[in-house]
């Protein structure tokens, strides 16, 4: 499609990206963000894997609406957990290491492009956000600070029958 299926695919990218940012701007202070946090991890992953399978362009469209959509929801929901939970006076320091993640990104670029030349692009695609699901699912499922997290955002129960 050239320079005008490439522009497409950024709008739809942009687009997914708004509205996944005003999605998270729009939350209040929940008391279920990790398991959103989650939903649009995992949901970014799929998202990918759901692109690569496209067979053609229109598709591919809705599907990388779809990817930006829970990428930025994903990125900044975890840029809001991460500074709900940081001292004022640490936020500098905070988010100097959590943009290393972002830094780090063009030094990947170059295996996955080796990859692709060699299993083709939609594989490597697919396989990055099927690495993605179960990085992110081993993490809710074996990483204790993330059930620590999970557990201090469940509601308290209150027991009517304590005596006060």
């Amino acid at each position: 499609m050239g320079s005008l299926g490439l522009g497409m695919m950024g709008a739809a990218m942009a687009i997914g990206a708004v509205f996944g940012s005003l999605g998270v701007a729009s939350m209040q202070n929940t008391s279920g963000r990790s398991v959103i946090q989650l939903v649009g991890g995992v949901g970014f992953g799929v998202s990918l894997i759901v692109f690569a399978a496209m067979p053609v362009l229109p598709l591919g469209l809705v599907a990388l609406l779809f990817v930006d959509l829970m990428s930025n929801g994903y990125w900044a929901l975890n840029n809001a957990m991460i500074l709900g939970s940081t001292g004022p006076a640490y936020y500098g320091r905070v988010m100097s290491i959590y943009m290393l993640s972002r830094s780090i990104m063009p030094f990947v670029a170059l295996p996955e492009s080796a990859l692709a030349d060699r299993i083709g692009v939609q594989w490597m695609m697919g396989g990055v956000g099927g690495l993605l699901v179960l990085i992110l699912l081993g993490i809710a499922l074996l990483l204790l600070g993330y059930q620590r997290l999970r557990a201090a955002e469940q509601p308290r129960q209150v027991n009517p029958t304590a005596s006060v």
